[in-house]
């Protein structure tokens, strides 16, 4: 299976009960073949296939004056199916990229089955599925950070370092080269960033969801943190979140079994 794909489900709590949202289409399989770049060639000679950006909706537009230097971006396996467990039926849901939306990311086709439950499916149960949380829960488990490298670009691979800035990746690999258009290779999530914390809200309209992948991220910054600095304001900085809230972050991650080794935390060091 490819390093990029550590995690294709989103979880998270409604109405007292686990729901849980895995990614099914593509699969694990599809994607590996989609992420997984070729060995490399002799040092010198590699070649890199980049990802077909067609399979890739609504990632995020290089930022302004980047655009002659490799940047981080952000986008959504599109379009992809689910299947949600947890909820009072058994449900199905895939998304969509649409062109007539402000939000263009939306649920397309949504299945509700009821087997072997009494009554079939009620209508007030159903008014209570929780479409924008599955939503939210789908575009955070099939985001993906990339690397943009801008056109003609002639260097050394790149990755996401501890602290989210680009640095160059691990030896083993050699060159990458551009043509005119660039190109954006996906970044492993080990060792990448989730997406932002507006992020469902600017690709699809729905608030943003604290789920596993986003606690697990904060659980990371909190144990790579190096002694002296804060993992409040650098967990408020990377979710555009106050530092009461990233607090609160912090503590979620904690209850959620992500144990931070960084023992400032539990005696409240700013």
């Amino acid at each position: 299976m490819s390093a990029h794909l550590s995690s294709v489900t989103e979880v998270f709590h409604h109405a007292g009960h686990e729901v849980r949202v895995h990614m099914v289409n593509p699969d694990a399989g599809a994607l590996a073949k989609m992420l997984d770049p070729p060995q490399p060639d002799p040092p010198g000679r590699e070649t890199v296939r980049f990802v077909n950006m067609a399979n890739i909706a609504n990632t995020l537009t290089v930022p302004p004056g980047s655009e002659s230097e490799p940047c981080v971006v952000f986008g959504v396996w599109c379009p992809a199916g689910f299947v949600v467990e947890g909820l009072d039926y058994a449900v199905d849901f895939s998304i969509r990229s649409t062109s007539d939306r402000t939000h263009d990311i939306a649920i397309t086709g949504l299945n509700v089955r009821c087997r072997d439950v009494l009554g079939g499916v009620q209508r007030e149960k159903l008014a209570h599925i929780p479409t924008g949380k599955l939503l939210a829960a789908a575009l955070n488990a099939a985001s993906m950070t990339f690397i943009h490298y801008p056109a003609n670009y002639n260097g050394p691979r790149l990755t996401l370092g501890p602290d989210g800035r680009i640095v160059e990746a691990p030896p083993g690999y050699d060159t990458i080269h551009t043509g005119d258009d660039g190109g954006a290779f996906p970044v492993p999530r080990g060792a990448g960033l989730t997406v932002p914390s507006d992020f469902t809200w600017e690709v699809a309209g729905v608030p943003p969801l604290v789920g596993a992948l986003r606690l697990a991220e904060v659980a990371r910054i909190v144990r790579e943190t190096p002694p002296g600095i804060s993992t409040e304001k650098l967990v408020a900085t990377r979710f555009v979140c106050s530092t009461r809230h990233a607090r609160r972050l912090i503590e979620q991650s904690r209850q959620e079994g992500h144990e931070p080794t960084n023992d400032r935390t539990r005696k409240g060091t700013k």
